[in-house]
């Protein structure tokens, strides 16, 4: 199974691609535009209602217990709109994370493996009471730590012969999400890599052909949404305050956040949708906007120039949005395959002429040209393999 990704380049000067700029100004942050992938599902049973049943509303970490307006936002936000008309609830589960939940409190491995017990025995006991079946399974919500203790539920659930139609999940912010869960991540292969002083083991990723599921994550979310190449310090960073300015606030979102998400690819069987919620602005200047009358003019000022919506880092692919500053030129290069350009806003220009918002403009294989945006662009550009410099200091590097 495999999701297509969609983030803004995190990088301090020049962007890739043929409509990319070389030494530019800093861009303006591009507006946000909504864009759904295809999604390939074989096993739609996520897509069914939730029915009129009992939801089992689980805490994050710190949290044990989730208090009322917990459970109603989790119910409004997330369950409601899946057609669930029945009865949320709140369950206890431990809920711990040493040493930040307290000295004395569990550590995460332990506080999962007591958390799945809990869950597994309130499942089961609501199927044993009865009015459970396809129409009405049980529901489960889960938020970060009991979205990953859910996944050891899911393995228990099945070992015990549980039928999938009679349970139904939706987890948001999930630390062990199969693409982008910080513990999904940091499994390296070959290894059982783990933190025994905080009790944290990575790996056991949310099974996507257990149970019907239902998968949020906040973009930029450093819990579930961990960059997938955590060689580049700049996306690390950011992703660790989208730990703290995006992880903490899926149930504070507003409805149409939330409706907008975007559905992601999937590829084969699978009983799991996944959702990512866009984010407008990078979490990592977030402090900044913080600063009075000046702070958001300078986040602007220093938001990325290029917004990836689907990228194959294997084969070059990439489409993606890009801001040109007025004035701005790019110098001479080849396009290895076709490009096609689809021009939003302003307008882009070369020898052989210019081209307006609102038209479409394909480059064949081989072509060679320089381009220069006169008075500024917004442009939605696709390419098959990055294009190469022909001039200056750069001839023979790739625009990446």
């Amino acid at each position: 199974m495999r999701r297509a990704r969609r983030r803004w380049r995190l990088s301090a000067g020049v962007a890739i691609a043929g409509t990319s700029l070389i030494a530019m100004p800093v861009a303006a942050p591009i507006p946000h535009v909504q864009v759904r992938d295809v999604r390939l599902t074989s096993g739609d049973g996520a897509d069914s209602p939730l029915g009129d049943g009992t939801a089992l509303v689980m805490g994050g970490s710190g949290i044990p217990i989730p208090p009322e307006r917990y459970v109603e936002a989790a119910d409004t936000l997330y369950l409601q709109p899946r057609d669930f008309t029945g009865t949320p609830q709140a369950l206890d589960t431990p809920e711990g994370f040493y040493p930040t939940t307290g000295v004395n409190s569990l550590t995460a491995d332990a506080s999962e493996a007591q958390g799945a017990q809990i869950l597994d025995g309130a499942i089961t006991g609501q199927i044993a009471g009865g009015n459970v079946d396809a129409a009405n399974p049980v529901v489960v919500f889960g938020y970060s730590q009991s979205s990953a203790m859910s996944t050891f539920t899911m393995q228990q659930l099945q070992a015990q012969g549980v039928p999938s139609n009679d349970v139904h999940f939706v987890l948001v912010g999930d630390t062990a999400a199969p693409d982008g869960g910080l513990l999904e991540r940091f499994d390296l292969p070959g290894s059982d890599f783990s933190v025994p002083s905080f009790g944290i083991t990575f790996g056991d990723p949310t099974p996507a052909d257990l149970y019907p599921t239902d998968i949020y994550t906040l973009e930029y979310d450093g819990f579930a949404d961990f960059p997938q190449y955590p060689i580049n310090p700049i996306a690390d960073l950011n992703a660790f305050a989208g730990m703290i300015y995006e992880h903490l606030t899926y149930l504070g979102l507003d409805a149409v956040q939330i409706q907008n998400a975007v559905p992601l690819d999937t590829v084969g069987d699978t009983l799991t949708n996944y959702y990512m919620i866009p984010v407008d602005d990078l979490p990592l200047l977030d402090p900044l906007r913080l600063i009075p009358i000046v702070g958001n003019p300078l986040a602007d000022l220093l938001q990325p120039d290029m917004k990836v919506l689907v990228e194959d880092p294997a084969t070059g692919l990439l489409t993606a949005l890009f801001r040109w500053q007025p004035g701005a030129e790019l110098t001479l290069h080849e396009h290895v395959e076709i490009e096609q350009t689809f021009v939003l806003e302003g307008s882009l220009a070369d020898e052989e002429g210019e081209v307006t918002a609102g038209n479409y403009v394909w480059r064949p294989k081989g072509n060679r040209h320089s381009a220069r945006s006169p008075n500024g662009a917004l442009v939605l550009s696709m390419f098959l393999r990055p294009n190469i410099f022909l001039s200056d200091d750069k001839e023979g590097v790739q625009l990446r």
